[in-house]
């Protein structure tokens, strides 16, 4: 996929469907964001909101690095993301 992706034109948008208007409307400008990011980019992002919930929580580190280790057990933090929703 990164092979492919380094053919494309540089300027050109991520786009997805947006099944109400019934058009790929969807554009990401920039990157990286919430939806394609590195594995390292999403733990950070994961860690900040672990560490919010579990706030005042006895234990809390110890849970978050229990989740955080569970969603990326077969990732590597080089890894790419891409979220479909």
């Amino acid at each position: 996929m990164i092979d492919y992706l380094k053919t494309q034109d540089p300027n050109a948008c991520i786009l997805a469907y947006e099944q109400n208007s019934f058009a790929y409307i969807e554009q990401w400008p920039v990157l990286p964001n919430a939806d394609i990011c590195t594995v390292a980019e999403d733990k950070a992002r994961m860690r900040e909101d672990l560490e919010n919930w579990y706030r005042g929580s006895p234990g809390s580190n110890a849970k978050i690095d229990r989740e955080i280790e569970q969603t990326f057990r077969y990732a590597r933090d080089t890894d790419v993301i891409i979220k479909f929703c």
